[in-house]
């Protein structure tokens, strides 16, 4: 919810939020403070965004930083 209330903060014309799969507990709080959610699938029972994916392994730090960075240096040239 922070960072759709820092993005609400830019005056943004509509805030849409768009995730594959939510809990219905999840999906309600965020459709009360977006304009609009589309969700893939909202499972009556939930244990966690791992248990709908093959592969939900952990990324790293340096993953995280290396993504960052790339991020940055097409901030650059745009």
């Amino acid at each position: 919810m922070s960072t759709i209330n820092m993005l609400r903060q830019g005056g943004p014309d509509k805030i849409i939020v768009a995730v594959p799969v939510a809990s219905s507990s999840a999906y309600q709080k965020i459709s009360n403070v977006v304009d609009e959610i589309i969700c893939l699938l909202v499972p009556e029972y939930f244990a966690g965004v791992g248990a709908f994916y093959e592969n939900f392994e952990q990324v790293t730090d340096d993953e995280v930083l290396y993504y960052l960075d790339k991020l940055k240096a097409l901030k650059k040239v745009s």
